[in-house]
C-alpha cells in the first residue's frame, strides 16, 4: 500500500513540474486565439452572410462576369391597302403576332387624288401598354399632283397580339359611282419576342 502512495505522489509531483513548465506557455497561446473573436459587429466589421433572394444592397456594387442579354428580334414588314368606294373614310389594319411585341419604325403613304379628293388626315391606333391609342401622321401635301408619297420615322410600339389600325380621312366624298381603289401604307420595324 505504501509503494502505491508513493506512485500517486510521484504522478502529482511530475504533474506539477510539467503543468508549472508548461502553463504559460498554452496560456499565451489560448489568449491569441481569443483575441480574434468579435462578439458585436460593426458596420467596419461585419458578419459575413449568404444572401438569398433579393438583398438591399449601399455603396459601391462590382460585378464581374456578368452574362450577356439579348433579346430575339426579327425584322417586320407589311404593306395594307385603305380601299374607297363611294366613302371619304376607311380603316385598314394588321394583327401583331401572339408573342411578340412590335415596335414600328418607320411609315410610308402614297396619295392617289383622285377626282380632287386628297388625304384629309391619317391616324393610325395601336395597343401600347394595355391602352389603345390614337396617333396623328402627317398627311400628304397639298398638291395637285396626282399621287403624292408621306414617309415618317415612327418609334411606336405595339402589344403582342394587338390590331394596328390606319384611319384615312378624304377631303369629300367620292361619287356612289366611283370606282373601287386603293391607296397604300407601308410598316416596317422588328418583333421582339416577350
Amino acid at each position: 500500500m505504501v509503494r502505491k502512495r508513493t506512485q500517486v505522489w510521484a504522478l502529482g509531483a511530475t504533474c506539477l513540474v510539467i503543468g508549472a513548465m508548461l502553463g504559460p506557455t498554452l496560456a499565451t497561446a489560448a489568449n491569441d486565439k481569443l483575441l480574434g473573436v468579435f462578439v458585436a459587429n460593426t458596420d467596419t466589421n461585419p458578419v459575413p452572410t449568404k444572401a438569398i433572394g433579393s438583398t438591399q444592397v449601399n455603396g459601391t456594387v462590382a460585378i464581374s462576369g456578368t452574362p450577356t442579354v439579348s433579346l430575339a428580334t426579327t425584322p417586320f414588314a407589311t404593306t395594307i391597302f385603305a380601299e374607297f368606294a363611294g366613302s371619304s373614310f376607311d380603316s385598314t389594319s394588321f394583327t401583331v403576332p401572339d408573342g411578340k411585341r412590335l415596335r414600328l419604325e418607320f411609315f410610308s403613304f402614297q396619295e392617289i387624288n383622285f377626282i380632287g379628293r386628297g388625304v384629309r388626315s391619317l391616324h393610325l391606333v395601336v395597343t401600347s401598354g394595355g391602352q389603345r391609342v390614337r396617333h396623328f401622321l402627317p398627311g400628304p401635301d397639298d398638291s395637285d399632283n396626282d399621287t403624292n408619297i408621306v414617309t415618317q420615322q415612327l418609334s411606336i410600339v405595339a402589344d403582342p397580339g394587338s390590331e394596328v389600325t390606319l384611319d384615312v380621312f378624304l377631303e369629300g366624298p367620292l361619287g356612289s359611282d366611283s370606282a373601287v381603289f386603293g391607296m397604300p401604307a407601308a410598316f416596317a420595324g422588328t418583333l421582339t419576342d416577350v
